[in-house]
């Protein structure tokens, strides 16, 4: 091709491969430059896919103009001297010919690939670093255009003469499509449908992130990873990922930890920090932004050469990074706010102190914060306030526990944190304390990642406080008092008695700056009974120190409490706890769950604040979808429901209900052919767990308005009022009545810290336990003949569903393979629905001849929101044909979480 002229281009010298093409010298002759031509191979030019992939990549290299980019100069067509052109008859002209030439002009980049620098030995810190911050500018410019290169290597980076670095080939670049589908395979980073078919991986092997070598769908964390390989390689000089083969080097990037130990001595540590941040296998816990990377390695070339050396310790294994914060906390963290993108500003007031900065702090790329009603993961501050440990949902849609890092500004998921609710921290902030719905634990996992580790059972934890002993208090359940345990892990005990004529519940409690005694919210039947305590580790009895709606916490010698929405401050005597002083409002418009009877806020030792505002989720109408999970269509008013189930004739259905987040929920019937719907319960306490009748005739549900949720029965027809049926100084929540009417089924939490299966006789009006074990047995319910009870159990160590001989005894059997909550029994009795512990609902035929139960071969049917207990999200009709689903209403919910620093400041000021 050497000498031939294309349009007006003539090629002077090959430049080899460039990703999806060759690369050629030419000379412009209109313009008289030097260009570079990249032409479509010949066996690409008559596949449409991989043309109009080229064309794509003309579009995304137009829309780049940054001085660390290769510029396009334009997208060309042309045909070759030696093949006929469309006016030639000639019988050559007639035969089978090549097609037409389509190539891109693009700058000429004089200099030494990075590769081949790389090549003659690491290159020193001094010069690393400047190339590495023009590499990261010129991701950053890519990535605000929603440009992403996927295929970052040494190899397509090239250092002029004068130290400029050029990034090239963004020839696997994705651009932005109006109709944009991560899922279609012919739009996938590493593989298209074609290139499978021939064995060909898209992308660089040993620079692939992760996920981008496992073939799912990527983002601009493809490329810091790949930015994190090509600082490794420099700094080291050669190769981080080998293998003989590619397969071989895929499996190194999936399953290899770089050595970042072998780095040289005389890398930063803030530079080491940054590689191993670019580093993370999973993307959620990586450096999410670019801008992070180029900021960072702008401090870091700021700093006089002799400051930027790592000291070590006396191994000479170079520390971790320094979680805390600076003393002078206020200045150091504009800069911290900086890097969380986060838009702080002084307060407008022209009185206000300077060194009073509030910002917001984002959510998750792609995804929202979930602190719902019944189910709140409320964003927490370490003490040393240089973390936010909170509830999100992520891209793929899963509620976990995520840490933000207040340091560098960037956020990381915690792994196996699924159904996490009410997070707490160590005193040292290197631990969060958390409980489990799914399996009723309360666990403990490093605040950095890895796998979490359990310390007893809560099945229904109501929040937890720390000490600097290793004791943890935590309220266990929703009908429970304090308990305390060791963080070491064991059987908990009780440090408060409750009083269940006053109050339902202990909760939130919150360990004072002694460390043996606490405070604690002791929860009555209506908001207005609540009131907050103080408990002692010693024994000493309870008191109360103030009346508040939700939690209280002692800061900086002042009580903070939220009333009315207005988080306030008073001063309180640390030793008698004696409130005094007029209160002094922090913030306003404070998000307040009152079902869960907590505030949204927290606050560090050390002067920072959190809050968040808004609603916890939106309200949202039900959902009717079929078996294979297709919308059907919605009913009802958009509202906060609780558990449904629809009654034996499918006419109707029963279900928890309240209109927002301030009102307790009651129980409601809807009219499912008409929409028609009403008020079942009136009582302002909470009423709960609804279930019918076979003959529908009557309705049983769960009410606190006695003290624990006791077990009430209402007439359908609307003769007579609520009855009382049973009542117990233990939580109790029906789950199923038997087909005579004689016997309820219902979950008793004992102490708040077991769950068991007991059994109420109406016609006795006494109850006894069906199934009591150390394990966690819930959710029984009984099948259309009477004979069996399908339930869920945590024996083998996660919830498994299980079905035993009613009213027993008997042996059981095992229905679920892989996890599986809230069974329901099809009407006739042959088939079990259930849901796994991910939200998918699984289908499983079951037999049954004289004493013998089979179940056959599960089935998956359609995914929901993961369940939450005591919520599973669903309710199938009697014949299993349509299911109610309860959308969580979390990504659509409005809601803010805001950063305070220095708050004490104003307490100061308005004294």
């Amino acid at each position: 091709m050497i000498g031939q002229t294309l349009a007006h281009y003539r090629v002077t010298a090959a430049l080899g491969a460039g990703g999806m093409g060759e690369v050629w010298r030419a000379q412009d002759t209109k313009l008289g430059r030097e260009v570079a031509l990249k032409v479509l191979p010949d066996d690409f030019a008559d596949d449409p896919d991989r043309h109009s992939r080229f064309e794509r990549e003309a579009q995304v290299l137009a829309s780049l103009n940054h001085p660390n980019i290769a510029t396009l100069y334009g997208l060309e067509h042309a045909v070759p001297p030696d093949r006929p052109t469309d006016s030639d008859t000639s019988p050559q002209a007639l035969t089978p010919s090549r097609p037409p030439l389509h190539f891109l002009v693009m700058e000429l980049v004089e200099g030494e690939g990075l590769d081949s620098v790389i090549a003659r030995g690491p290159v020193p810190v001094e010069e690393a670093i400047p190339i590495a911050l023009q590499i990261a500018e010129a991701l950053e410019a890519a990535h605000e255009q929603g440009i992403v290169h996927r295929d970052l290597k040494p190899a397509n980076i090239k250092v002029t003469d004068d130290g400029t670095v050029k990034v090239l080939d963004f020839g696997l670049a994705k651009a932005p499509q109006p109709d944009d589908d991560a899922s279609r395979a012919d739009e996938s980073p590493t593989l298209t449908a074609r290139a499978t078919a021939a064995g060909v991986i898209l992308g660089t092997a040993a620079y692939m992130s992760p996920e981008q070598a496992r073939g799912k769908t990527v983002d601009r964390r493809a490329d810091v990873w790949a930015f994190g390989v090509v600082l490794w390689e420099m700094l080291m000089g050669r190769r981080l990922f080998v293998g003989e083969t590619v397969s071989d080097v895929l499996a190194a990037v999936l399953r290899a930890e770089p050595d970042l130990s072998a780095l040289p001595p005389d890398a930063p540590e803030p530079l080491v920090g940054l590689v191993r941040r670019c580093l993370r296998k999973s993307p959620t816990q990586r450096l999410q932004a670019m801008g992070d990377a180029r900021v960072e390695l702008q401090d870091i070339l700021e700093q006089p050469a002799d400051a930027r050396l790592r000291t070590t310790s006396d191994e000479g294994v170079p520390p971790t990074r320094p979680h805390r914060l600076p003393v002078a906390l206020p200045w150091a963290i504009a800069g911290v706010l900086a890097l969380v993108a986060a838009a702080f500003a002084l307060l407008p007031d022209r009185n206000s102190d300077p060194r009073i900065i509030e910002a917001t702090v984002p959510p998750p790329l792609g995804g929202a914060f979930d602190v719902r009603s019944l189910s709140p993961g409320p964003p927490t501050l370490s003490p040393d306030g240089s973390m936010i440990v909170y509830s999100a949902r992520g891209e793929d849609r899963a509620t976990r526990l995520w840490v933000y890092d207040l340091t560098t500004g960037s956020a990381g998921m915690l792994r196996d944190t699924g159904s996490a609710r009410y997070p707490f921290w160590s005193p040292d902030s290197q631990r969060i304390g958390f409980f489990t719905q799914s399996d009723g634990k309360l666990k403990i996992i490093d605040a950095r990642g890895g796998a979490p580790r359990t310390v007893c059972d809560a099945i229904n934890g109501k929040g937890g406080s720390w000490n600097e002993d290793g004791i943890i208090i935590f309220a266990p359940g929703h009908g429970s008092p304090i308990h305390a345990v060791m963080d070491a892990g064991g059987t908990s005990t009780a440090v408060t008695s409750l009083d269940s004529d006053r109050h339902n519940s202990h909760r939130h409690p919150r360990f004072l700056p002694d460390g043996r005694r606490f405070l604690f919210l002791a929860r009555g039947a209506r908001s207005d009974e609540n009131v907050v305590m103080m408990g002692s580790l010693d024994g000493d009895e309870p008191r109360e120190v103030m009346k508040s709606e939700t939690q209280a916490e002692l800061v900086s010698g002042h009580i903070l409490s939220v009333r009315e929405g207005t988080l306030m401050a008073q001063m309180i005597d640390p030793s008698t706890l004696r409130v005094g002083g007029v209160p002094i409002a922090l913030a306003e418009d404070v998000m307040v769950l009152p079902g869960a009877a907590v505030s949204v806020f927290s606050a560090s030792r050390n002067g920072l604040l959190t809050y968040q505002t808004g609603v916890p989720e939106a309200p949202m109408a039900l959902e009717w979808r079929d078996q294979s999970g297709a919308l059907l269509g919605t009913f009802g008013e958009p509202a906060r429901f609780g558990l449904g189930a629809v009654s034996p004739n499918g006419d109707r259905l029963v279900v928890g209900r309240s209109e927002s987040s301030e009102d307790s929920e009651d129980v409601w019937i809807c009219d499912l052919e008409r929409d028609l719907w009403t008020r079942f319960t009136m009582d302002p306490a909470e009423d709960i767990d609804a279930v019918w009748t076979s003959d529908e005739d009557y309705v049983i549900f769960a009410s606190n308005r006695s003290g624990p949720h006791d077990l009430y029965r209402k007439s359908v027809a609307g003769s007579g009022g609520d009855e009382l049926l049973f009542s117990s100084p233990e939580s109790m929540l029906p789950t199923s009545v038997s087909p005579d009417g004689r016997h309820i089924v219902f979950d008793q939490y004992t102490g708040g810290a077991g769950l068991d299966i007991w059994v109420f006789d109406i016609d006795t009006s006494e109850a006894s336990p069906f199934l009591q074990t150390p394990a966690q047995e819930s959710r029984g319910i009984i099948s259309p003949d009477g004979r069996w009870l399908a339930y869920h159990s945590d024996e083998s160590g996660r919830q498994e569903i299980y079905v035993t001989p009613f009213p027993g005894p008997g042996r059981r059997w095992q229905v679920s393979e892989s996890g599986g909550m809230y069974p329901y029994w099809r009407s006739d009795g042959a088939e079990l629905v259930f849901s796994d512990l991910d939200g998918m609902l699984i289908a499983a035929p079951v037999s049954i001849e004289g004493d013998a139960f089979r179940a056959g071969r599960a089935q998956q049917l359609f995914r929901i929101d993961p369940p939450r207990p005591p919520n599973p999200g669903f309710a199938p009709s009697p014949v299993f044909d349509r299911f109610v689903v309860t959308p969580p209403g979390v990504a659509t919910a409005a809601n803010t979480l805001h950063l305070v620093v220095n708050w004490p400041q104003r307490l100061a000021r308005d004294d």
